[in-house]
């Protein structure tokens, strides 16, 4: 099973860097949701990383992908680049 990673350029970066084949920078939650849907429909992908400003974008796309297939891909949250913002305010 392959990894997949959604995110910002510099998140996605790394871990291409890391070796990581199936990375996607998005700017934006309609790039994010294409990414989303296309590495959902790949059986070879069994985790799929989000960065947590793009997976608050599209909660109810990525609860609809968890139900759909079950139990593959994993879909994880990991923290943004540069934190959370609201916390920073």
């Amino acid at each position: 099973m392959k990894l997949a990673v959604i995110g910002s350029r510099e998140i996605t970066a790394g871990f291409a860097l890391a070796g990581t084949a199936d990375v996607m920078a998005c700017s934006d939650g309609e790039e994010s949701g294409t990414a989303l849907r296309e590495y959902a429909s790949r059986e070879e992908i069994g985790i799929i990383l989000i960065e947590k400003c793009r997976a608050d974008e599209m909660t109810d796309e990525i609860e609809r992908l968890m139900q759909i297939r079950d139990p593959y891909p994993l879909i994880v949250t990991i923290p943004t680049y540069n934190g959370d913002a609201e916390e920073k305010i």
